[in-house]
């Protein structure tokens, strides 16, 4: 009978994963409270992001905006 054991280190894929999500918050912080309208588009041009500024001022959502 034999039995094998793989472990596989994965802590700097999880600190990564977490770096990369605290950054995401951070830039939505950021974005959603600048005066300035901001929004990202897609490289065919389909904005798929704005920020808060954008739906207090127009009172649309993101599904109203989408095409």
């Amino acid at each position: 009978m034999y039995i094998m054991v793989v472990a596989t280190d994965v802590t700097g894929q999880v600190e990564a994963r977490r770096e990369i999500e605290l950054a995401k918050e951070n830039f939505r912080l950021i974005a959603d409270n600048i005066s300035q309208f901001a929004w990202m588009a897609d490289p065919e041009r389909a904005i798929f992001w704005y920020n808060q500024r954008w739906f207090d001022y127009t009172g649309t959502t993101l599904e109203a905006m989408r095409g």
